[in-house]
């Protein structure tokens, strides 16, 4: 698969020639892979986790070169439309032909769900390349969504991928709203604002019913809750609330969806283009199709397949009544998601030490800001093992990360740009923190190609181990009934927080 002309390529190439041979073999890119594997769900080693970030901030570059250069996004950028209005002014409502099938959709829904619509939304359709302009414009906004509460979410995001960054897993130049912009072309469809949008154009494809019911479903969430559906996802304090939400969201959308080829719809079936979809992507969007390669697609969609999977064991078990019960009261841990028992005992997370004891064992020169503080659960952990232990470990990394009993990101600013993050993780049992620890050993040594050495001089109830890599440091302390990853700019700040950790008073959790 050729990447197109332009920084995109120039960054491989890049990172490819500065890879020592034996690194350049672990860096094969091949259409073959891509196909038998759907990704990058390998062993990740450092060296290719830093090819496939520097490869999509040089498609980004890319992307926004096409930004630049287009006409009709220029004229987003001088109307003052915000990305909401944009999409209207991009979008025509779907004909009359198309609503008959519409209309039969929506019953079908009202059929298995057992809710009626009181009414139905606008159906917009909106073209691909429209809907790439519509991404330049929102990145030219700085709005990606979130309701009332997207500069939280967003800020969270940021925080994330500060952390990320010091842990050698991301450029540094990557952001999320960066990452959003590139891969918005691949969205089939969405909700907002009482519109449902579907990208195509008409007659619409056999596709298409699958998206408009998936968004029909988002209309009726909307519709029967008591807040906004945009605020009950992204209304909260950390990113594993919001991603517990999405999966509820998403999941049952997804559980709902209609075929096109259900035997209800045959009436309707000179209305539908049966013809093979997507077949001029690559040409419209081939940044975002060359950006699919580097991830791991189980974990970019998550939220729809895995939040699918868990709606449908909760209905399984219990029915509808069970799922408007999560609504009305959420799981308070991903590890009640992904645990049916969990969640039938609502076990609740380990209580960790404050963030104000850490932040004054750690943080007290007067060069380091306030923490930001988030919370990322068990599935973030999983990712994390995943996505460098590989897909055919992913047994035991699930093993590893189901004694998951707790965590919190810090991450602080200082002096000079300088940052310093701290993730604790807490676990179960004893047997689950023997399990955790020697993952995320495991995980480090990958991480750092084998150049992952013990500290020495530690007390004897602790054990750490360090990687110093060219602009991020990374350190592992074993101490206390908890795991301690402690990423920083610099050797000294990352050495300063592990001793500062060690004069904490051990918790004790089991």
């Amino acid at each position: 698969m050729k990447a197109e002309p332009g920084s995109g390529a120039a960054a491989e190439q890049q990172v490819r020639q500065s890879a020592t041979a034996d690194e350049s073999e672990v860096l094969s890119w091949s259409e073959e892979r891509w196909q038998s594997e759907w990704g990058f769900g390998l062993n990740l080693s450092f060296v290719e986790w830093r090819y496939r970030a520097s490869y999509l901030a040089g498609l980004i570059d890319d992307e926004q070169a096409w930004c630049d250069s287009d006409e009709g996004v220029r004229e987003l950028h001088e109307s003052n439309l915000d990305s909401g209005e944009a999409a209207r002014k991009l979008s025509a409502p779907v004909s009359a032909e198309a609503m008959k099938w519409v209309v039969v959709v929506a019953g079908l829904l009202e059929q298995e769900r057992g809710v009626a619509f009181v009414s139905l939304p606008e159906i917009r359709v909106i073209s691909l390349s429209d809907l790439r302009r519509l991404g330049c414009h929102a990145v030219e906004l700085d709005e990606w969504g979130g309701g009332t509460h997207g500069d939280s979410s967003a800020h969270r995001a940021a925080t994330l991928a500060r952390f990320e960054a010091l842990l050698g897993l991301r450029n540094d130049a990557l952001t999320p709203q960066a990452e959003s912009h590139l891969l918005f072309p691949l969205i089939g469809g969405w909700y907002d604002d009482g519109a449902v949008y579907v990208v195509g154009e008409e007659p619409l494809m056999a596709h298409h019913v699958t998206t408009v019911s998936h968004e029909l479903v988002h209309f009726q969430q909307d519709q029967q809750s008591d807040v906004a559906l945009i605020d009950f996802i992204y209304g909260h304090s950390s990113s594993e609330s919001e991603q517990i939400r999405l999966w509820l969201v998403e999941g049952e959308a997804s559980a709902l969806e209609i075929e096109a080829d259900h035997e209800v719809m045959e009436p309707y079936a000179d209305l539908i283009d049966w013809s093979e979809p997507f077949a001029d992507f690559p040409e419209l969007a081939p940044n975002a199709f060359e950006a699919l390669i580097v991830y791991d697609i189980d974990q970019l969609f998550a939220e729809y397949t895995s939040g699918k999977d868990f709606v449908t064991s909760v209905l399984g078990s219990g029915g509808w009544g069970a799922i408007d019960a999560l609504f009305e009261d959420p799981p308070d841990t991903m590890e009640q998601v992904l645990h049916p028992d969990k969640l039938a005992a609502r076990e609740r997370a380990l209580e960790l030490p404050s963030v104000q004891d850490i932040h004054d064992a750690v943080a007290t020169d007067e060069q380091w800001s306030e923490a930001e503080v988030d919370t990322l659960g068990e599935w973030w952990l999983r990712s994390l093992l995943t996505d460098s232990l590989g897909r055919s470990h992913s047994a035991n990394v699930a093993e590893a990360a189901a004694g998951w009993g707790a965590d919190r990101l810090l991450v602080w600013e200082g002096e000079q740009d300088s940052q310093l993050a701290i993730w604790q993780v807490a676990f179960d049992t004893a047997v689950d923190h023997a399990e955790g620890a020697a993952a995320l050993r495991e995980w480090l040594l990958a991480q750092s190609d084998g150049d992952m050495r013990a500290a020495v001089g530690l007390s004897a109830s602790a054990s750490a181990w360090r990687w110093d890599g060219r602009s991020w440091h990374v350190r592992l302390l074993d101490f206390g009934q908890s795991l301690w990853l402690i990423a920083a700019d610099s050797a000294e700040d990352a050495d300063a927080a592990l001793l500062d950790l060690l004069s904490l008073a051990p918790a004790t959790y089991w």
